[in-house]
């Protein structure tokens, strides 16, 4: 249970390491900042206040160092509405100074120069990392903290439609105002590809290009999907000039190259791309008669050894793939073969990966 009584913040010793990032500890109250970006419409808190009372935080409220919020502004309201004095508290470690400054703001500041596509995208990508974090911290603290039966005191607030918000849609809502995570997602994903030095120099060049344009508040679509184009289009080269591929897949790569459209809409001539890419892949990677071996007895699968250009292609496809789900929102849902199969892809491609980086170390 919360104390009810006013102290300050507690000395270091007090704190407990939850994590490389954070620390729990307890705040006074009013030490804690509810910016207008975390505010929002609480709905009913008498659930959540009883909670509260009864059994303590089940999850503590999230701050930065200098008491902005993060996460919690139900549970900071309720403990107001009790009395409470001090707060149980995770504190952020890694929150830029950029991103507390935005969280504790108190209102809009129409004389602010506005934040750059860019700079919505990089508060946008911390946000939904911690929301995420977040999440799952609080499945686990419900899962062995609470009594049974107790209300769920970490519980997302429900959004206007009464749906509750994920990870990736409540950071958009609090950088911008509004659901712009597809977008702001993309912006995140052409920031990784300009800061991976194992992109090519056509891909680095049409990335700082798309960029450019991007910022500070030009349109995100078209310029994202060029890079894109660039990407699908580099990839059919490399089939078509990659003499350990059977010559009928380089003929075909080569056809498709010639195919694809000089000019036309962004989004036509990246589907055009992706889809010539995946016809190109899909004959690479169809395994003839008897070139197949069962490898897993659990699940009957048979595969063929394939080269590294169809490695490349599926990545591609692949690409930012985690950007586009929500990892609280994929624990609840997945049924345990669904999740069985997940793990068990994830865990062959580290180990896949721990291997290649070994033997490409010992070949440097």
């Amino acid at each position: 249970m919360t104390s009810s009584s006013r102290s300050p913040s507690p000395p270091p010793e007090q704190r407990a390491e939850m994590g490389e990032n954070y620390f729990q500890t307890a705040r006074d109250i009013n030490d804690l900042v509810l910016g207008h970006r975390i505010r929002s419409d609480y709905g009913d808190l008498h659930a959540l206040t009883e909670s509260i009372r009864l059994i303590g935080f089940v999850q503590p409220i999230t701050i930065t160092p200098t008491g902005a919020v993060v996460s919690g502004g139900r549970r900071l309201q309720a403990a107001r509405a009790l009395g409470l004095r001090t707060v149980d508290v995770w504190v952020r470690t890694d929150i830029t100074s950029e991103l507390e400054l935005l969280l504790a703001e108190q209102q809009e500041n129409e004389n602010r120069k506005p934040y750059t596509r860019i700079e919505q995208a990089r508060f946008f990508d911390q946000l939904r990392r911690i929301f995420a974090e977040d999440a799952a911290l609080r499945q686990r603290a419900t899962r062995f903290g609470a009594p049974p039966g107790a209300p769920e005191s970490g519980a997302p607030a429900p959004s206007a439609s009464g749906r509750r918000t994920h990870a990736s849609e409540r950071a958009a809502m609090v950088v911008t105002g509004r659901r712009s995570d597809y977008t702001l997602g993309h912006i995140v994903e052409l920031l990784q590809l300009q800061a991976d030095p194992h992109q090519s120099e056509r891909v680095r060049r049409a990335v700082e290009e798309a960029i450019s344009r991007i910022d500070p508040q030009g349109p995100v679509e078209p310029n994202y999907l060029r890079v894109k184009t660039v990407q699908d289009t580099e990839q059919l080269q490399l089939i078509a000039g990659d003499d350990s591929l059977p010559a009928a897949t380089r003929d075909l790569a080569h056809r498709e190259l010639q195919a694809l459209p000089i000019t036309g809409k962004p989004s036509q001539v990246r589907e055009a791309a992706r889809q010539a890419l995946r016809r190109v892949t899909a004959t690479e990677q169809s395994p003839p008669s008897g070139s197949t071996k069962v490898i897993d007895g659990r699940r009957q699968a048979t595969i063929r050894i394939y080269s590294p250009r169809a490695l490349t292609g599926m990545v591609a496809e692949l690409d930012s793939w985690w950007l586009h789900y929500d990892p609280s929102e994929v624990a609840q849902t997945l049924t345990d073969e669904q999740w069985e199969q997940f793990t068990d892809w994830v865990q062959h491609t580290v180990r896949f990966l721990e291997e290649a980086t070994r033997l490409r170390s010992a070949a440097a």
